[in-house]
C-alpha cells in the first residue's frame, strides 16, 4: 500500500478489541456508520486499486518487452515510462500530502486523502491501459 495507513485507526480497532473481548465487528462498507468505519472502508478500497495499479502497470511494462505497442523505441518507452511512474508516484504523494493538511483539522481529514488517492489511482490506471491500447 505505499505506506498509507490511516493515522489511529490500528490503535483504535486495538482499543475496541481489547474492550470486547474479542475482535470488532467487520464495517458494512456499503453503509459506514462513522468516520472510523468510512476511514477502514476507504482503506481497503484503496488496497484493491493500488494491486490493480500494480498489475496494470506490470502488464504495461510486458507489453512493451513483447514489442505490441513499439516499433523500435520500447527499451526508450520502457525507460521513460518507469520513470514517469517514479515522478506520478511523488505527485500523487504530495497532492494527497496537501489536501489532508488542508483538511488536517476535520474529522473527514483521513477521508479526504484516500479520496485523494483512489482518484489519482484510478486516473493512472486508465493511462497505462491507453498506453496499452485498451
Amino acid at each position: 500500500m505505499n505506506g498509507w495507513r490511516i493515522a489511529g485507526v490500528a490503535p483504535a480497532l486495538l482499543a475496541s478489541s481489547l474492550a470486547g473481548g474479542g475482535l470488532a465487528d467487520e464495517p458494512d462498507c456499503t453503509q459506514p456508520s462513522g468516520p472510523m468505519e468510512i476511514d477502514i472502508c476507504q482503506s481497503r478500497q484503496y488496497d484493491r486499486i493500488d494491486e490493480s495499479l500494480n498489475r496494470t502497470y506490470r502488464q504495461t511494462l510486458e507489453v512493451l518487452d513483447r514489442g505490441e505497442i513499439c516499433i523500435s523505441a520500447c527499451a526508450d518507452a520502457k525507460q521513460h515510462l518507469r520513470a514517469a511512474q517514479r515522478a506520478w508516484i511523488r505527485f500523487r504523494d504530495e497532492d494527497c500530502e496537501a489536501t489532508y493538511a488542508i483538511a488536517v483539522d476535520g474529522t473527514g481529514r483521513n477521508a479526504a486523502r484516500m479520496d485523494c488517492l483512489i482518484e489519482h489511482t484510478r486516473t493512472r490506471i486508465r493511462q497505462l491501459q491507453q498506453l496499452q491500447g485498451i
